[in-house]
């Protein structure tokens, strides 16, 4: 388990990362929210669905950037974000907040996420290569009747023009 600091260090460039719940895949992160200290203190999270989340970073388990991820605690929420608005001032500045619902970070009913499928390719059993010298052995008797075929023929073909 990592601690608050690593788990913080590695929040700050998660842009792009798949969110990964043990039930399956919940979303990507869009960005990082830095809080007052100038720490990464959540994810913006666009889900499967479309919506969009704050992740906090209390409810990260892990980041894995060898695989593309970030982990999420099975019992992790996501708040609810209204649409970005912009403001105008000494300058134009664009904020987010959130409506107070909770989104669950659970994926809805679909196809296995790209952990599922990770596992699945590595427990496939290996392919046998027999199937494929065969094949390959049948392959490369049919080209050279076929060759053959051809160049009779071509020989009949031109013993008839020529007499």
């Amino acid at each position: 388990m990592a601690t608050r600091e690593q788990l913080s260090h590695a929040l700050a460039d998660c842009d792009g990362l798949v969110v990964q719940s043990p039930e399956g895949e919940v979303g990507s992160v869009e960005e990082t929210w830095i809080g007052p200290s100038g720490e990464p203190q959540a994810l913006a999270v666009r889900t499967v669905e479309g919506r969009r989340g704050l992740l906090l970073a209390g409810d990260i388990a892990a980041v894995d950037r060898e695989y593309g991820w970030v982990v999420v605690d099975p019992k992790a929420r996501l708040l609810e974000l209204e649409p970005p608005r912009l403001t105008h001032g000494p300058g134009l500045r664009a904020s987010w907040a959130t409506t107070g619902a909770t989104l669950p970070a659970r994926p809805p009913e679909r196809p296995p996420s790209r952990l599922a499928r990770l596992a699945r390719k590595a427990h496939r059993p290996a392919r046998t290569t027999e199937r494929s010298l065969i094949r390959s052995v049948i392959v490369l008797y049919s080209a050279i009747v076929l060759i053959l075929a051809l160049m009779i023929t071509l020989v009949f073909v031109i013993g008839h023009l020529a007499s």
